[in-house]
C-alpha cells in the first residue's frame, strides 16, 4: 500500500511540475507516468536523468530525489546510479561528499 501511495504522490507531483514545458524524445511525459507507475524502474531513471540534466523539463532536485527514491523502492541501488554518473556532474560531487563526510568518523 506505502509504495502505491508514493507513486499516486509522485505523479500528482510530477504532473504539478511539468505544465508548460516539452520533453523532446520519442517517449512522451504521459507515456514515461504511466510506466513508471507500474513500478518500471528504469522509467523512474529516465525520469530522474530529465530532472537532474534539465532536459526537456525545468531541471528541479527535489522531482530528481523522487525519482531516485522510487528506483530504489523498486529495487534499484542508487549508489551504482550515482557512481554512474559523470565525474563532472555537479549532484555527483554533492552525493560522494556528503558520503564521504557521513563516513568521517566523530
Amino acid at each position: 500500500m506505502k509504495k502505491i501511495w508514493c507513486v499516486y504522490i509522485t505523479i500528482a507531483l510530477l504532473a504539478a511540475s511539468v505544465s508548460g514545458c516539452n520533453i523532446k524524445s520519442q517517449d512522451s511525459f504521459s507515456s514515461l507516468l504511466d510506466k513508471a507507475s507500474q513500478g518500471d524502474c528504469a522509467t523512474y531513471l529516465k525520469l530522474e536523468d530529465y530532472y537532474r540534466t534539465g532536459n526537456g523539463v525545468k531541471r528541479d532536485f527535489f522531482n530528481m530525489i523522487t525519482m531516485a527514491q522510487m528506483a530504489d523502492l523498486y529495487g534499484y541501488r542508487i549508489d551504482d546510479y550515482i557512481n554512474g554518473l559523470p565525474d563532472s556532474d555537479d549532484y555527483k560531487t554533492l552525493f560522494t561528499t556528503m558520503d564521504r563526510h557521513h563516513s568521517c568518523p566523530v
